[in-house]
């Protein structure tokens, strides 16, 4: 075997939060945490990386893919914002023999990352070495029933690597408020259905486009708007169950990099709010009467955060170049992003309206039983005062008009009373009582 250490596997395994026991994924209450504490001291031992920096030119020489890590490729990433746990140790325990003819494992290193959405990310670097150009079917061979892991013989340390990063991600965590406890293994974890492969070569070689009939018809992969058509036989295409990425300068495989990165956490935060509407809009139905001001606030909270991913998504998309941005654009197509978006800014905006009305609705019923009884009472009140003109009358025996402008006072106040209150069935009632006591009383004093 000619080694050439220039094929490279990134492996982006993104959390999965779960449903257990009847309740939903508890992303919600993991991201508002993360939201609220994110850059702070709460998560001081970990080191931040955000990309300031951009390659603004591109070589011609031959890419060595091993060159490529991921610490990298966020480093050129303007706009991209992580977390880097820097104590999770991920390098190789132990490692088997891959399975695939011609190909050796010369390096395997995982790192933990998360965003200030609770997205956390292990990036798991595997460096390859094989002939050049590489043998004929090791396309097949790598991705051979969607089981890279044991294909490459990482399997066993690709399972430690995850029990590692689930046991780190409960300790960063701890117990967010509104969740019912901490987090622990039934809640959250990483699986190989959750990673997306992403294979890298400097050099050149011949790819199958039917790789992904399964997913897209061949002309939509070789439809000649890709950047592919700028690198003679490059080929690049994000599909839906693993990427490819080969020919082309270092830089721009750095660049796509941190894309799909992007477009992994990206991704994986939409399907985590799909996950928690997907259960809330039914609670939300069932649990009406526990429906209060915090459940309102907590939804606001929510459709806050969700904006705040949609702006940190678009000034990272914003701030490429062309020709990546474009690519982006279609990925996010591919990916239905676009559609995931639409879903939950409808779902947000049902889920705190329905909240809003129920509570108000409470609110008002509340507040009018309350009206109720204050009524009531300044309707004693006034018949306690109209006694009063009742004695005054008892003095002026002779004289009637005192008494009669009282009781037109108080018909007057107790009507206006009662109105303003927007009681108008009430001050009829009461106004009409009012009227007849007053007049049985204006009888029996002129018969008196």
């Amino acid at each position: 075997m000619t080694s050439t250490g220039n094929l490279k596997l990134f492996l982006l395994s993104s959390i999965d939060y779960r449903s257990h026991d009847g309740q939903g994924p508890q992303y919600v209450d993991a991201m508002l945490s993360m939201s609220r504490h994110f850059g702070t001291d709460t998560y001081g031992a970990h080191r931040t990386l955000e990309g300031h920096n951009v390659f603004y030119s591109e070589t011609d020489d031959i890419a060595d893919a091993c060159q490529v890590t991921a610490f990298e490729a966020i480093d050129k990433a303007r706009g991209l914002k992580l977390s880097h746990v820097a104590s999770f140790n991920g390098d190789p325990a132990r490692l088997t023999t891959p399975r695939i003819d011609a190909v050796g494992v010369r390096d395997v290193r995982s790192h933990l990352l998360y965003d200030s959405h609770a997205c956390f990310l292990v990036i798991t670097e595997v460096c390859l070495e094989t002939t050049a150009p590489p043998p004929t079917g090791i396309i097949e061979n790598i991705f051979r029933q969607r089981s890279s892991f044991r294909n490459l013989g990482i399997d066993q340390y690709m399972d430690d690597v995850f029990k590692r990063a689930t046991t780190d991600v409960i300790q960063i965590l701890g117990t967010p408020p509104g969740a019912g406890g901490s987090f622990s293994g039934e809640d959250i974890g990483f699986s190989e259905e959750k990673t997306l492969p992403l294979l890298m070569s400097g050099h050149a070689f011949d790819i199958n486009p039917t790789h992904f009939a399964n997913e897209e018809t061949v002309g939509q992969i070789t439809d000649g708007q890709s950047m592919s058509q700028d690198y003679p036989g490059s080929f690049f295409h994000p599909g839906w169950n693993y990427t490819i990425a080969v020919g082309f300068p270092f830089e721009v495989l750095v660049n796509i990099l941190h894309m799909m990165i992007r477009a992994q956490t990206f991704f994986f935060s939409l399907g985590y709010m799909k996950s928690y509407f997907a259960d809330e809009l039914n609670m939300t139905l069932r649990r009406k009467a526990g429906i209060g001001e915090k459940e309102v606030d907590d939804a606001e909270e929510v459709r806050l955060a969700f904006y705040d991913l949609l702006a940190k998504f678009k000034g990272y998309k914003n701030r490429l170049f062309p020709k990546y941005h474009r690519e982006l654009t279609a990925l996010m197509e591919r990916w239905h992003c676009n559609d995931d978006v639409a879903y939950v800014k409808d779902s947000i905006e049902l889920n705190l309206q329905a909240k809003d009305r129920i509570h108000n609705n409470k609110v008002e019923k509340q507040n009018e039983r309350q009206n109720t009884a204050l009524a009531f009472i300044a309707f004693l009140q006034l018949i306690s005062i109209y006694g009063a003109f009742g004695d005054g009358f008892s003095l002026f025996n002779n004289e009637s008009t005192l008494f009669h402008v009282g009781t037109a006072t108080l018909i007057l106040s107790l009507v206006t009373f009662l109105v303003i209150s927007r009681y108008l069935k009430s001050a009829l009632v009461f106004g009409f009582a009012s009227a007849l006591t007053v007049s049985v009383v204006v009888q029996l004093g002129l018969m008196g």
